[in-house]
């Protein structure tokens, strides 16, 4: 992580690995993000850019990821917009179950 000073904000360069961004093909994850202050306490978050995503990559294995679970386990369809606890796990069990089906 690296962090620049802006005056009264800062700009954060984040890189992240996950499960998520690998089964995307972009990973590690690099982005940028601009942090606004107000009495210490941060008022705004920016996302500035993602130098190293390849959008349409990572859109190309969403959408097959998203159309397989469609098809065969519609028990998970949602994932990819359930933002709580139980979508994460839903996300990692759709990702390897098309792998499982990728391998064979």
């Amino acid at each position: 992580m690296a962090i620049e000073n802006e005056g009264d904000k800062l700009v954060a360069t984040v890189s992240v690995h996950s499960l998520r961004f690998e089964f995307l093909k972009n990973n590690p994850l690099t982005c940028r993000h601009r942090f606004h202050f107000d009495s210490g306490k941060i008022t705004k978050i920016e996302n500035l850019d993602c130098s190293n995503a390849n959008w349409e990559i990572w859109q190309e294995e969403r959408d097959a990821l998203v159309s397989w679970v469609k098809l065969n386990h519609p028990e998970l369809d949602g994932f990819i917009n359930d933002l709580s606890g139980k979508g994460a796990v839903n996300y990692v069990k759709a990702i390897e179950l098309y792998k499982i089906r990728q391998e064979n």
